[in-house]
């Protein structure tokens, strides 16, 4: 699959027919008494415990009973031209094993990002490769989307959780974190309150983290993410919201009149040529 050096500190790999299992080494043995080798099958076996989540790869969760957790599979699959001709094929495990590096030095540096456990990298044939991305399931989390979409605006956790969506892209970010698909349905709202990244595939970790451009292309992305959900929805997430995340993300950290007016103009042209899009059914 990949040289011993392309896996974290941390990790070990162990091969199960023609399956590679890169696994966090303390939780190794349940994790494979789980049945992760086959997260489809380990899914079905756990019946009504098991969970499938809607988004890309559809995640399924089931218990480890071995570890007192519960493991999330997401499945890599492709976009763009290929979508439809090789949606789950892959050249080897390169991109599989640059998330779960990017993932494990996040959480490390303490990020609010989900635990990465591990990866499946299945032998199609010879040279290509299936991937299933393993992390720790956030029990009783929620992503952003269906909790404005269950809350009214005005509401107090409504507006705690936008502000706390703000503050936890910020941590990522100051990390080192840049998301590769950064909109409210990869942001994940705890019972606590708190707020995970997720869906770290195509992340990067930069020295010195992200610089001012690229976060600001970041939080636009995002704030696309709201407008797009009211969009689609007939629920349009109101203005004093968006600013609310932003606000939050930015804390004592405000630019300056020309540089804000500046990214405002940038939005205000990039949400017209989204909404023509939306209009004809584009993503």
């Amino acid at each position: 699959m990949a040289e011993s050096g392309a896996i974290p500190d941390g990790f070990g790999t162990w091969r199960e027919g023609g399956t590679t299992l890169v696994l966090r080494a303390g939780a190794a043995d349940a994790l494979r008494a789980a049945g992760v080798a086959d997260p489809v099958a380990a899914a079905t076996a756990a019946g009504t415990a098991a969970r499938t989540f809607q988004g890309r790869g559809r995640p399924v969760s089931f218990p480890v009973p071995g570890a007192g957790m519960r493991v999330v599979a997401r499945r890599y699959l492709r976009g763009g031209l290929l979508r439809g001709v090789a949606p789950g094929l892959f050249p080897g495990a390169g991109r599989f094993l640059n998330e779960l590096r990017a993932a494990d030095a996040l959480f490390r540096a303490g990020a609010p990002v989900p635990e990465p456990l591990g990866l499946v990298v299945q032998e199609a044939r010879v040279g290509v490769a299936r991937g299933w991305f393993l992390s720790r399931e956030a029990e009783g989390a929620e992503d952003l989307v269906a909790l404005l979409l269950r809350l009214p605006p005005g509401d107090a956790a409504r507006r705690e959780a936008l502000r706390a969506a703000g503050r936890a892209v910020r941590r990522l970010h100051d990390a080192g974190g840049l998301h590769a698909d950064l909109h409210a349905k990869n942001l994940l709202v705890l019972p606590d309150g708190s707020v995970l990244a997720a869906d770290l595939d195509g992340a990067r970790v930069l020295p010195g983290g992200p610089g001012r451009d690229q976060r600001a292309r970041q939080i636009l992305r995002l704030d696309r993410s709201l407008v797009k959900l009211g969009f689609r929805s007939g629920r349009p997430v109101p203005a004093t919201d968006r600013r609310r995340l932003v606000r939050a993300y930015l804390g004592t950290d405000r630019p300056g009149r020309e540089e804000s007016a500046r990214w405002r103009r940038r939005q205000k042209a990039e949400l017209a040529r989204h909404r023509i899009g939306w209009r004809l059914g584009a993503s």
